[in-house]
């Protein structure tokens, strides 16, 4: 849900009492709103989701206080959270926010489906779910709280969810999209329980030749990155990022982009560069996905993670430095998490 505010001419725009950056909803006109504004999905198109239930009209500019005390007001009254939202940021394709009970679907204390916040669909029309039918392999949900907020717990040998889609909805973290990609993970490692690894998230095929990894590596306890080639073992660009520490909670944020200017590939743990690495071969077109995984690879038994998972956005494109800092002002304000940026 969502409160929508917007001011002409000056063409600025807030939801929920956050102002968008110039342009994120395109150039309406001088004096009016210049035909239908409409929420939209990833391509573009009218999404047939959006609701209006309250409308305000003023006939003279709004300050910024009146603008920020409607918003808190229409997010009150009709039970939206008021303030920053990752939805705001263009691009965002895919949050699963574990804090939320509302959009948690239980069997007894476990998790079986957890809704995607973003409202993603899919190439088909389809609404992108994420879900666990095996209840031996779904995590566990309130047992553990971070900043007065319950999370999931994943029990490093067969709790994973799935987000099932089409060949190509996930097409954009292979790499080749122009614009790049990012996630972010709000988690608390755990000791790994022996697993050889541990996945944040991936996409991917079987034989593990198309899509990307994110995991913490047992040997040394560091976060990898990669982005696969096409070739089983082949790899775009893999990022070796520093340890991540066994109980603290963190921050994680994983870029790729290819020809940046810094790298290709990086990762941040609470705001401190981790690791970073420029392409070696070329990122795959292929629409193989796999789904995508959220705590782990598709192979539950020796891939999963092991710890508990706050929250995990996905965006389609690079932040700009505003948005990342804008990121980092969320989550760490909502989660109690001290970062350096």
């Amino acid at each position: 849900g969502m409160s929508f505010v917007y001011e002409a001419p000056s063409a600025r725009v807030y939801i929920n009492g956050e102002e968008l950056p110039d342009g994120a909803l395109g150039t309406p006109g001088t004096d009016s709103l210049d035909g239908a504004w409409f929420f939209s999905d990833s391509s573009g198109a009218e999404s047939s989701n959006a609701i209006i239930l309250r409308a305000l009209a003023f006939d003279d500019a709004r300050t910024d206080a009146e603008i920020k005390s409607d918003a808190r007001s229409l997010c009150d009254r009709y039970g939206i959270e008021y303030g920053f939202s990752p939805l705001i940021v263009p691009g965002c394709r895919h949050w699963f926010d574990f804090s939320k009970k509302d959009a948690i679907t239980f069997n007894n204390t476990d998790i079986s489906a957890i809704d995607d916040l973003a409202g993603s669909l899919g190439d088909d029309g389809s609404e992108l779910e994420a879900i666990q039918t095996f209840s031996a392999n779904q995590p566990a949900w309130g047992s553990v709280s971070k900043n007065g907020l319950k999370v999931a717990t994943f029990d490093s040998t067969t709790s994973q969810f799935v987000q099932i889609g089409t060949a190509s909805d996930f097409k954009y973290l292979h790499g080749d999209n122009a614009d790049g990609c990012e996630v972010w993970t709000v988690c608390r490692p755990g000791a790994l329980a022996g697993n050889s690894d541990c996945r944040l998230f991936a996409t991917g095929n079987s034989s593990a030749t198309v899509g990307v990894d994110c995991w913490r590596e047992n040997s040394d306890g560091a976060l990898r990155y990669k982005l696969y080639f096409g070739m089983s073992g082949q790899f775009v660009v893999q990022v070796n990022g520093g340890a991540l520490p066994i109980g603290e909670w963190l921050i994680i944020r994983c870029k790729y982009k290819n020809g940046d200017t810094d790298a290709d590939g990086q990762t941040w743990i609470n705001g401190t560069l981790g690791g970073s690495s420029n392409t070696g071969n070329t990122p795959s077109t292929s629409d193989s996905s796999d789904n995508l995984h959220i705590g782990g690879d598709g192979t539950p038994v020796t891939s999963c993670w092991e710890g508990d998972m706050g929250e995990q956005i996905y965006f389609d494109r690079e932040l700009t430095a505003a948005e990342v800092t804008a990121m980092y002002d969320y989550l760490s304000t909502k989660w109690n998490i001290t970062v350096s940026v």
